[in-house]
């Protein structure tokens, strides 16, 4: 289980990924934690989006807030939740770039679809020092998701003025996170029946 800061945690450890991935094939490409941007700015880069949050349909009844009829909490409600990021490939259209960089993305998330502890950890720093992603019972997994040429244009709808870009979905599920809120002792039974 984690705290609040989990959902910043992982995208800034999946940008690490998509930048070493990157650069192992292409030199000089920047990842952007954001939304793309029109093509004002030239340059290799990759847009790094977190569109849309989603509770995770298989872990959304499992940890339910339980309180006592006096409102005291007995167990510690927790959010499982599944992060939809949209990437981005800007660079020189005529040379292939943005293919070159979706390859070795593709390539490195699909030999590699876990944020591993050390990598959590090598991100959690700085402002994200009281991260305990690091410490959740299950890592995060990545899953790239088949969007239909219609939702894909209807996610591009959002970026208004910004012109399409190649671009592939990714799914990073289960983010758990635990309220901070401690639960009282239960107290014990004093007789039965």
């Amino acid at each position: 289980m984690s705290n609040a800061l989990a959902i910043t945690t992982v995208t800034r450890a999946l940008a690490q990924v998509i930048e070493k991935s990157i650069l192992s094939v292409l030199a000089g490409v920047h990842v952007v934690t954001g939304r793309p941007e029109a093509d004002g700015q030239a340059g290799r880069r990759v847009h790094l989006f977190l569109y849309q949050v989603l509770p995770d349909a298989s872990q959304r009844n499992n940890a339910l807030p339980s309180r006592s009829s006096a409102g005291e909490l007995r167990q510690r409600p927790t959010a499982a939740l599944n992060l939809h990021y949209l990437l981005t490939f800007n660079g020189d259209d005529t040379t292939t770039e943005p293919h070159t960089m979706l390859g070795a993305v593709v390539r490195d998330l699909h030999a590699r679809p876990v944020l591993s502890r050390s990598l959590i950890q090598s991100v959690s720093n700085a402002d994200l020092a009281k991260s305990n992603l690091a410490e959740a019972i299950d890592v995060v997994r990545l899953v790239p998701l088949a969007l239909s040429v219609e939702e894909l244009s209807k996610i591009w709808l959002m970026f208004s003025q910004i012109p399409y870009s190649l671009s592939v979905a990714y799914e990073a599920r289960v983010v758990l996170i635990l309220t901070e809120e401690s639960p009282s002792a239960v107290l014990p039974v004093l007789s039965l029946g």
